[in-house]
């Protein structure tokens, strides 16, 4: 408990310090990049309470750049990635990825997703392209059963939903918890790019799209 007071009051601190500061930029290589490069977990307290959220991806470069570990997660689970997947910071997390260390395939604690998970929900096309790439599986499903192509579908996202269909080894008759496919999520939603790019894959199950 008293690590995660400190790591809590060296967050605030550093919050409190960039909004103030009038060249956010040039304090923050002085007094926090060192901190990294002495491999403390600066990285995902400060990026996740500030750099992150507020969008300095040159910042998470340079910190990247001195070796913080970008596997660093808070008391969620949650890593510096997820982080910027949720918060809808595209470059910054493409930028994670990119720099070849940030673990693609990690879960979180609340709901067994993956990054790729978030960013299909959300819409992230170039992010779940990036993800993809890295090594996440396409048909890896959350606690729910839900796989990237599905809660594209169900967020009416239909240029990544085509984007995971594209992917070599799809599976787009996977059933999540409710015993529901893509094809029913699509369907459903009036989504009619999806359905006919879904009925053209071969094998396809679509019994459960009349189940309801």
């Amino acid at each position: 408990m008293e690590r995660i007071g400190q790591r809590h009051r060296r967050c605030v601190c550093f919050v409190q310090f960039a909004l103030t500061a009038l060249d956010v930029r040039q304090r923050f290589l002085v007094e926090v990049a060192p901190l990294a490069a002495q491999g403390r977990s600066v990285l995902s307290w400060t990026a996740s309470c500030f750099l992150l959220k507020a969008g300095y991806t040159d910042m998470v470069r340079e910190l990247l750049a001195v070796g913080a570990d970008s596997n660093v997660t808070d008391m969620n689970a949650d890593t510096p990635l997820f982080v910027a997947v949720k918060e809808r910071h595209s470059a910054a997390a493409t930028e994670l990825i990119a720099g070849g260390r940030a673990d693609v395939r990690r879960r979180d604690a609340a709901r067994g997703r993956q990054p790729v998970h978030y960013a299909a929900e959300l819409g992230l096309t170039s992010v779940v392209t990036a993800l993809l790439d890295a090594g996440s599986d396409v048909n890896t499903a959350d606690a729910d059963g839900r796989t990237a192509l599905m809660l594209a579908t169900i967020g009416g996202h239909e240029d990544v939903a085509r984007l995971t269909m594209d992917r070599d080894g799809c599976d787009v008759n996977v059933v999540d918890s409710t015993q529901r496919t893509s094809l029913f999520y699509a369907a459903q939603l009036g989504l009619v790019d999806t359905v006919r790019r879904l009925l053209q894959v071969r094998p396809l199950s679509v019994c459960n799209t009349f189940c309801y």
